[in-house]
């Protein structure tokens, strides 16, 4: 994730500066630990002055608290990264915070597991239509299982929300990812990697809305959704490869 961002950056240098300001002024609000890379990772990314840092650390302390006070299991370590995000969408936070809550109880019905649910009512709190957006959820989860593809399984729910947001065609869709899983599953290339199936899966998803998001016409609540849920699954992987697999703060 960091290699990812540091390679697009026009000046590595200043993007550098700019995640050890923001690592400090994320280090004065919540205990040292290098999850805080993810947020000070978006920090950088942003338009905000190297002042301001500090500011938006202590609205993501708020952000957390109110959102674990909303709904215990939304909140980690593992999501510094989007309530990042939610610090610097324009939305006010507790429209994103009650959003986030509305997706999480719309879709805690044992159709997702734990954190699963905390993922997706992350990424599509960025969208205001609850019942739309899980409609679209639920036609891509059902087109993929028509083709044999469980997107219900560790994280893979996550990239859900910016495929539905972007109002993806979920035939194409499972389509295309059907055709990039096969790529990394077969290519030689790749085959040193030892990929579950799952985990292909996922990235497979990522590389598609990916390239779609730097390729099309997308909105900031795209570009958003599409953040959230790659910070989602990459906090979830740094939290769940520590001993104690999630730690709250």
């Amino acid at each position: 994730m960091l290699s990812a961002i540091l390679a697009t950056s026009d000046d590595m240098d200043l993007m550098l500066d700019r995640m050890q300001a923001a690592y400090r002024a994320l280090c004065k609000v919540f205990i040292p630990s290098a999850r805080l890379l993810l947020p000070a990772c978006a920090f950088a990314e942003s338009p905000c002055t190297t002042e301001q840092f500090l500011t938006y650390a202590k609205r993501i302390f708020t952000i957390f608290e109110e959102v674990h006070d909303a709904h215990p299991i939304l909140t980690g370590y593992e999501d510094l990264g989007v309530f990042t995000l939610f610090a610097l969408y324009e939305t006010p936070e507790m429209d994103l915070i009650r959003r986030a809550k509305s997706y999480a109880d719309r879709l805690d019905d044992d159709y997702f597991f734990r954190n699963a649910i905390q993922a997706l009512g992350h990424a599509l709190a960025f969208s205001e239509d609850v019942e739309d957006m899980c409609t679209r959820v639920q036609a891509l989860s059902d087109a993929a299982k028509s083709a044999k593809i469980n997107l219900r399984k560790g994280n893979l729910p996550a990239v859900l929300a910016p495929a539905a947001v972007m109002h993806l065609n979920p035939e194409a869709f499972v389509q295309a990812l059907s055709a990039a899983d096969d790529i990394l599953s077969k290519a030689d290339g790749f085959s040193p990697l030892i990929l579950s199936s799952k985990e292909r899966l996922l990235f497979s998803a990522m590389a598609i809305i990916a390239h779609l998001i730097h390729t099309g016409q997308t909105t900031t609540e795209m570009q958003y959704a599409f953040r959230a849920a790659l910070f989602s699954v990459t906090g979830f992987y740094a939290a769940d490869s520590t001993d104690s697999g999630h730690v709250p703060i």
